[in-house]
């Protein structure tokens, strides 16, 4: 990865943050609306993404364990 396609930290950090605000915002405005299905929602999306990232670190756990030579891109 050349310097110029490097990702400033600080320019990341403020887009997490914006989408972590609009994300809050639109929860807040389903919890009035409709709470039942807000939560559940929530629920499952929270599911969804820890599901994503145990997945994923499995994947390089097995790889590792194996010796495996293809993922040597992910470990950078």
């Amino acid at each position: 990865m050349n310097s110029s396609e490097s990702i400033d930290a600080a320019t990341f950090s403020r887009k997490l943050l914006t989408a972590a605000a609009i994300g809050s915002a639109i929860l807040g405005a389903t919890v009035i609306v409709s709470p039942d299905r807000a939560w559940a929602n929530l629920l499952l999306m929270s599911y969804y993404l820890i599901t994503l990232g145990l997945g994923g670190a499995l994947v390089l756990a097995l790889t590792n364990v194996c010796g495996a030579s293809w993922n040597v891109a992910f470990d950078e």
